[in-house]
Parts: structure tokens; C-alpha cells; sequence
């Protein structure tokens, strides 16, 4: 086209008249050409607002429970400030069930029981929530989860049948939101819990119905929270936990079915705690506290023998230059 326009036979031989229309020939394909590139960039951005949209709709409706399966996404309603609303419509969940994201998480809103174990394993956030309605599980298990500090998603569970075990979270402080929990039917494990501080959260339990293990948290400083506990049925092991220095939480404990085992807690001054205790069911070994003087150790068993235990207690590798009141 361009060609035809500016040969002479189109134009005559002067050659001013052709450069002129040359020009403007040119001008006008590229004015065509850049308008067709901002359209083909228009459609594209459209395309990509249309694809944003799309995938904030699909990942809406994944939190809310609709693309993980679980939900039928009526149990749980935000109200846009992260507080839920739950309709408690599920009734009981049959068998164990293992929550280790937000999908699984509010799958499980609006269940009021699970007869078997929750489990929360490698949870991705720091807050639990949208289970107001569980009051009752056959056990309940925190196993390695990193970022988990707020249990107060689960405050209505006041019945525990069998195990607690709360094992590998760093970031939990204590057991805030526990509250409602008078018995545990099961054995309580307590490690590896490098950020928790005390039991505070327990304040209503009052018997274990197996064993209390209480092994490896670093950052342990009290056992308050447990100040209500009067029974354990079998052991009692509370095993290298640096940081405590005395057992003042344990003022109401009364009674140990099986073994008392303090062993290793290098931060130990005192077992004051256990001055209400007045039954052991087995054996007794207190050993490698390097600060509880060795006296504290020897005070305890006079008590308990006097009350009726008989045995053989195993002292040893306590601090011989301490002192006792």
C-alpha cells in the first residue's frame, strides 16, 4: 500500500508531494499500531482483575470450610472482626479426628462431642477458634504445633474421658481456657514445651484419673494453676524442668496412686508444695535436683511414713549443702 501511494505513477514525478504523503502514511500506521497494543494490554488487565477475583472468591470460600469438604458452611459465620458465631447443629462426632489446618478446624464447629481423640497437630496459626460448642472429647492432644498460644477456642470442653497431652508447642504460656475442666479421665503429659510458664487455665481440676508427667519444659517456673488438684491415681513424674524452683501449686494435692518421681529439675529449691500430701501407692525416688537440699528430700518421706507409706525411698545427687526450715 505504502508503495503504491508514493510512486510516481500515483503521484506524478514531484517528488515533495510524495514525501508528504509518505509521512502521513507513516504516522497513521504507527497511531494503528499503538492503538491495538493498549487494547491488547486493556483486555489483559481485565483478564488479570477477573482471575484476582476469582481466586479471593475460591479462597473465601476454602476458610470458610466449603473447598475443604468438612463444612456445610452454615456452621460458622464471621462478622468481619474474627469473632464466629457457631450454630451448635452437629451433635457428636463419631471416632478420633485430627485437625492440623483451618479446614479441619471448622469442619469440627457446631460439634457439641467426639467420642474419641482431637488432635491438633502442626496447627499454621497462633489462635483456635469456631469450636464454642465442643463441652465433651474422649481425649485431647496437642501435638508440635510451633505458633499455638490461645486455646480459649476450645473454653467450653469441661469434659476430658480420657488423655491430655500437650507435647513440642513452643509458644504456648499456659492453659488459659481450660477452665470448665473439674476431671481428666485419662493420663496428662506435659513436654518439651519450651515457652510454657505454668499450669495456669486448670484452676477446676481436681483428680487425673491415671498419671501426671511433667518432663522437659525448659521455661517452667511454677506449677500454679493446679492448686485445686487433690488426686492422681498412678504416677506422678515431674522430670527436668530447669526453671521451677518450688512446687507451691501443688498445696491441695493429697493423694499419688502409683510412684513419686522428682528427678532432674536442676532449678528445685523446695518441696513445699507437698506438704498436704499425705498417701504415696509406690515407690518414691527424688535424685539430681543439684539445688533441692537433700533434707527437703528426707522431710517429705518422715511425713508420708508417718501417715503409713513403707518403703525403701531412693535420695540421691541433691544439693548436701543446703539448708532446711
Amino acid at each position: 500500500m505504502l508503495v503504491s501511494l508514493t510512486s510516481t505513477s500515483a503521484w506524478g514525478s514531484d517528488p515533495n508531494v510524495a514525501a508528504v504523503v509518505a509521512r502521513l502514511v507513516g504516522l497513521a500506521l504507527v497511531v494503528a499500531v499503538a492503538a491495538c497494543a493498549s487494547a491488547t494490554r486493556v483486555d489483559e488487565e481485565g483478564e488479570g482483575d477477573a482471575d484476582a477475583d476469582s481466586e479471593a472468591d475460591s479462597d473465601s470460600h476454602a476458610v470458610d470450610g466449603g473447598a475443604d469438604g468438612g463444612s456445610d458452611g452454615d456452621a460458622v459465620s464471621g462478622d468481619g472482626d474474627g469473632v464466629t458465631d457457631v450454630a451448635c447443629e452437629n451433635g457428636v462426632w463419631e471416632g478420633d479426628y485430627h485437625v492440623d489446618g483451618l479446614g479441619t478446624l471448622h469442619a469440627l464447629s457446631g460439634y457439641e462431642d467426639v467420642t474419641g481423640t482431637v488432635i491438633f497437630e502442626r496447627f499454621p496459626t497462633g489462635v483456635l477458634y469456631g469450636l464454642e460448642c465442643l463441652n465433651g472429647v474422649g481425649g485431647l492432644y496437642f501435638w508440635d504445633n510451633p505458633l499455638l498460644w490461645d486455646l480459649h477456642g476450645i473454653s467450653s470442653i469441661a469434659d476430658i474421658r480420657g488423655d491430655l497431652e500437650v507435647v513440642g508447642n513452643g509458644a504456648l504460656a499456659s492453659f488459659a481456657a481450660l477452665e470448665g475442666v473439674e476431671s481428666i479421665g485419662g493420663r496428662v503429659g506435659v513436654r518439651s514445651n519450651v515457652g510454657l510458664g505454668s499450669f495456669l487455665g486448670l484452676s477446676s481440676l481436681r483428680s487425673i484419673q491415671v498419671s501426671l508427667t511433667v518432663v522437659g519444659n525448659a521455661d517452667l517456673e511454677s506449677l500454679h494453676g493446679l492448686e485445686s488438684l487433690r488426686t492422681i491415681a498412678e504416677e506422678f513424674r515431674l522430670e527436668d524442668n530447669d526453671a521451677l524452683e518450688s512446687l507451691a501449686g501443688l498445696a491441695g494435692l493429697a493423694s499419688v496412686g502409683g510412684d513419686l518421681v522428682v528427678v532432674g529439675n536442676d532449678g528445685l529449691l523446695r518441696l513445699d508444695g507437698l506438704d498436704s500430701l499425705s498417701a504415696v501407692g509406690g515407690a518414691i525416688e527424688i535424685g539430681e535436683n543439684h539445688r533441692l537440699p537433700t533434707c527437703e528430700a528426707v522431710g517429705l518421706v518422715e511425713g508420708l511414713r508417718a501417715g503409713g507409706w513403707v518403703g525403701t525411698p531412693a535420695i540421691w545427687a541433691n544439693s548436701d549443702t543446703g539448708t532446711c526450715d
